[in-house]
């Protein structure tokens, strides 16, 4: 054994920590870089919790806004993250366990950053632990939200508890556990990972008022959105890594993101051509926005730029895709396509789809939003701690296979 345990898991969470906080003065220059950064946005946030969300840009037409649109976005990358990386600690080889275990690190990270934003749009903080299931007073089973917050947070603590086991193992034996006994934990958090973005699309495309969500293709073009942008996410942060951390990724792996990637983009676009179809054939009342974003109609002139520019990366995004797997998936190539695909999805489900459900509203009016810079300096503040949590993780991670290799 590398070490015994005498004290229980709080011994082992001690060498864990250390672990994390150990590093050479470029890590902790990082980390205290990342740890100024959100200072202004906390500022920000006190800020806006004392002058209301009037300091937003939010209104009574288009009450959901930038934060949202991150919570939306910020649960694909979640989702992605496991359904891409965990199933290879069952099903592929040894090169695919360290990538395994900083997808983990980025499903727990991106939750964190889903339930951040969730916390900051709220106008009463304190009151959030109403909208969890038994414990607060929200309608559950009826209420969608009520089942929203209960998926995200079995998945964080199943993606935590995985990846603690995982490591904790691995400091004791110098092996990685026998994929038997992961095998059950893993089909569990698969199956939420998939429920979290499924449940989010059934929360936006359950209002029968809002045309541009009420649509049946809403989940499945989230289920594809989150592969191809978790993919996309994965890539960079391994091309990252390995220039930083002198990571080390086998040729499998690049490949098998690279394929996922661009398969799930081919399928997106499909369904994207699906629904430009049915809003452009036979107009109706519920292709109104559709017709709007296109045709820059009404008070949208922002947003149809800003959606436009959304599918035209994605398109390019697949082509990028596409030409790094027919060229060996070189890594330039494969990066370009990364951001690209990143970029357009973060654009169309952010910001774009969210502003999007409320225009028109249901009375037919046209409202503008724009974020102020309150919702950019809050964005940054949770943004920097969702860095700062996913450094220390990946530090521990690096650390333990590196001690007992």
């Amino acid at each position: 054994m590398i070490f015994r345990d005498r004290s229980g898991e709080t011994g082992t969470l001690r060498v864990l920590l250390g672990m994390g906080w150990s590093g050479g003065w470029r890590y902790r220059i990082w980390l205290l870089f990342l740890a100024m950064l959100a200072i202004p946005g906390v500022s920000g946030w006190v800020e806006q919790q004392t002058e209301g969300l009037s300091v937003t840009g939010m209104s009574d037409a288009v009450s959901w806004g930038w934060y949202i649109g991150q919570f939306v976005f910020f649960v694909g990358i979640a989702a992605s993250a496991i359904i891409l990386v965990v199933p290879a600690l069952v099903w592929a080889g040894q090169e695919w366990r360290t990538v395994a275990l900083i997808g983990e690190a980025m499903a727990v990270c991106a939750v964190c950053a889903s339930l951040l934003f969730i916390l900051v749009d709220v106008g009463r903080p304190e009151r959030f632990w109403h909208g969890l299931p038994f414990v607060g007073t929200p309608h559950f089973p009826s209420s969608i939200l009520s089942w929203d917050l209960l998926v995200l947070l079995v998945y964080l603590f199943l993606n935590a508890g995985l990846g603690y086991w995982h490591l904790r193992h691995r400091l004791q034996t110098r092996i990685h556990p026998e994929s038997h006994r992961l095998l059950p934990w893993i089909l569990v958090a698969v199956l939420a990972g998939i429920g979290i973005h499924v449940v989010t699309a059934f929360l936006l495309a359950g209002n029968p008022s809002r045309p541009f969500w009420n649509t049946a293709l809403l989940a499945p073009r989230f289920i594809v959105t989150a592969l191809a942008a978790g993919s996309g996410w994965m890539i960079l942060t391994l091309v990252i890594l390995r220039h930083v951390a002198g990571l080390v990724v086998a040729d499998p792996v690049w490949t098998l993101l690279a394929r996922v990637m661009a398969s799930v983009l081919l399928i997106n676009l499909i369904f994207l051509a699906s629904e430009f179809f049915v809003a452009f054939h036979r107009p109706s009342g519920h292709s109104l926005f559709m017709q709007s974003l296109w045709s820059g109609q009404g008070d949208t002139p922002f947003h149809g730029l800003w959606m436009k520019g959304a599918w035209a990366l994605q398109v390019c995004a697949t082509v990028g895709s596409l030409w790094a797997l027919w060229r060996g998936v070189t890594h330039g190539w494969l990066v370009c396509a990364a951001l690209l695909t990143v970029a357009g999805i973060w654009m169309e489900k952010g910001v774009g789809l969210i502003v999007g459900g409320f225009l028109p509203t249901p009375l037919g009016e046209w409202a503008s939003y724009h974020p102020t810079w309150i919702e950019y300096r809050v964005t940054l503040a949770i943004m920097a701690m969702v860095l700062f949590l996913f450094s220390l993780l990946v530090r521990i991670i690096l650390a333990v296979e590196a001690r007992t290799r």
